[in-house]
């Protein structure tokens, strides 16, 4: 089966790199954790030629809300960084250019 290889990508086609890995789906290092009140979240950076973006899931935006109205200064902070929530399944398999769709379409 398959399998990209990023390095391999950069090294035969350096110019095309950024354009063909956003349209495939992420990497398994690519989905980092974050943890908010002692629990892990992913999160995850997408990026184009507008900037950096950080997606997470649905869970750490109803955990933010509440410590929002619990009046947590991380939690506000976190929550205005982050540009969309998404299903964990989304998150994982949606390609960068597909967040980033969705992220502009909000």
């Amino acid at each position: 089966m398959f399998r990209f290889n990023p390095d391999r990508l950069k090294e035969l086609a350096p110019e095309q790199f950024k354009t063909i890995s956003a349209k495939l789906p992420p990497q398994d290092d690519m989905i980092k954790d974050i943890i908010y009140q002692e629990r892990r979240f992913p999160l995850r950076t997408v990026q184009d030629i507008h900037g950096i973006y950080l997606v997470s899931s649905k869970e750490l935006e109803e955990s933010l809300i509440k410590g929002v109205r619990n009046l947590d200064a991380a939690a506000y902070e976190l929550l205005d960084g982050i540009c969309l929530f998404c299903s964990t399944q989304e998150l994982r398999y949606l390609t960068d250019a597909e967040l980033i769709e969705t992220i502009y379409a909000q």
